[in-house]
């Protein structure tokens, strides 16, 4: 409906266009010029007959109706049949509704009446590739380096195909013969240097992709790639001093501000990745993920109300987000604010009845509290849903352990030990209940297992050494 409407304002620009085109240049009286511009009115009127059904195509297609602008293209394309580029545009409409073999002879015409018709080759070739005639593909785009031999994207679009099917060495090629052609090309370079990362070759990605950023310090994924090599060889301060270029660079691009603060969290540089994150949630304040990020960061470093803002904006933006909620409570929880912890937790338990984690951090809370009868009866439904996870029965066992029932606790222990015997806090709990037993032998054994798996573990030689 709204193309009918659309229609008063694009006849009257055609029909400006129109009368511009066919205004009088001079008066003659000689036969042969009026035959000639009889001729011109002529194709005049059925240039002017096929844009307007050009106009009308366009329309459809803005209106998603394919069908229709197909319909109307083809009538153009009668009007005015030696014009590839209607031939080329019907070409990717009919490929979008998978009329490939009819989309095929549409490109193959345009290129009949120009030979060199912009964008003909690129779009035969990606028909080619769809229907994986991967050698007509090629071949297609070969003849369009050979006609435009400076012209960058057909052996950047070659280089692709190559890659996909796994023949690196030959897209190597293609694209070492670009940067011949265009030795400044900084794709071309960048490109290069993602074949290089594919084979590991960090030196060559490294020259590749910082001669990329040099030529093109606009080329975000080029920055990120260069970044991404160094992290890779453990070169954490040249990844860090790369993304902080490309940033200065492009401080508009979040992708880069949010790789650095995840390689800021993972060096454990929290007051810095909080910095990152708190620009990127000025950036997008409407992205849960980064307020996510950020609460995490600020919990690390015990910033509890700030923490505690972030999960609320995060539940602001997305009130079913249980895993905000779960981290809220957490943060709750070590804030000395119980109260608002235990509502968080049952707040999970009522939208997700099957929650263990809630469970887990419920009993962790209610046993802190020395409420054990709680702590027991919530964990042991925890282990009953998720009977595989040695770290309930470590709570469960620490809860029975604070009630005064040894016995209990060293049969959770061991439960969880025999799910993991390498567990080092599982063996160091049931070194403290038989030492608590007075079983000082079965004590030192539990504590001299945590040694062999954590030679530096100075609390167990510790307990291991009063005894």
């Amino acid at each position: 409906m709204m193309v009918l409407r659309s229609w008063p304002c694009a006849l009257v620009i055609l029909l400006l266009l129109g009368c511009a085109a066919t205004s009088p240049r001079g008066v003659t009286t000689d036969a042969g010029a009026a035959s000639t511009r009889r001729t011109a009115e002529s194709d005049r009127e059925a240039d002017e007959a096929a844009y307007l059904h050009v106009a009308k195509a366009h329309f459809h297609a803005q209106a998603g109706e394919w069908a229709d602008a197909i319909a109307e293209l083809r009538q153009a394309i009668d009007r005015d049949p030696r014009a590839p580029s209607l031939w080329i545009q019907l070409a990717k409409w009919l490929a979008r509704q998978g009329a490939n073999r009819d989309a095929v002879a549409a490109v193959q015409r345009a290129l009949a009446l120009d030979p060199s018709a912009p964008g003909a080759h690129l779009t035969l070739a990606e028909l080619y590739h769809v229907q994986k005639n991967d050698s007509e593909a090629e071949a297609t785009l070969e003849q369009a380096i050979r006609l435009n031999p400076q012209e960058p994207e057909p052996y950047e679009t070659l280089a692709r195909y190559l890659a996909e099917s796994k023949d690196y060495a030959r897209a190597r090629a293609t694209l070492e013969r670009l940067l011949k052609a265009q030795p400044q090309h900084a794709r071309g370079h960048y490109l290069l240097g993602r074949l290089a990362v594919e084979r590991e070759a960090w030196d060559d990605a490294i020259r590749l992709l910082g001669r990329a950023v040099e030529l093109d310090p606009d080329q975000d994924a080029a920055w990120a790639a260069l970044a991404y090599v160094y992290e890779q060889q453990k070169k954490d301060d040249d990844a860090l001093r790369v993304y902080r270029r490309a940033i200065e660079a492009n401080p508009d691009n979040a992708a880069l501000r949010d790789r650095l603060g995840e390689l800021l969290i993972r060096l454990g540089k929290f007051p810095d990745a909080g910095e990152e994150y708190a620009a990127l949630a000025e950036q997008l304040p409407n992205d849960p993920r980064v307020w996510m990020k950020l609460g995490a960061v600020q919990y690390e470093q015990k910033a509890y109300d700030q923490a505690i803002q972030a999960f609320r904006r995060v539940l602001a933006i997305e009130p079913t987000n249980l895993r905000a909620r779960f981290y809220l409570s957490s943060v709750f929880l070590d804030a000395g604010r119980e109260g608002e912890a235990l509502e968080e937790l049952q707040q999970i338990l009522r939208a997700d009845p099957q929650s263990v984690d809630a469970r887990l951090q419920l009993g962790f809370l209610h046993s802190r509290a020395k409420r054990y009868d709680e702590a027991i009866r919530v964990l042991t439904e925890a282990v009953n849903l998720d009977p595989k996870r040695p770290e309930i029965l470590l709570y469960l066992g620490t809860a029975y352990y604070r009630a005064n029932q040894y016995e209990r606790a060293v049969r959770a222990y061991e439960e969880g030990l025999a799910l993991d015997d390498t567990h080092k806090e599982l063996h160091f709990q049931l070194g403290v209940v038989y030492e608590k037993q007075g079983k000082f032998d079965a004590a030192i054994g539990q504590f001299q297992r945590v040694i062999n798996l954590d030679p530096k573990n100075a609390e167990a030689y510790n307990c291991a050494g009063t005894m």
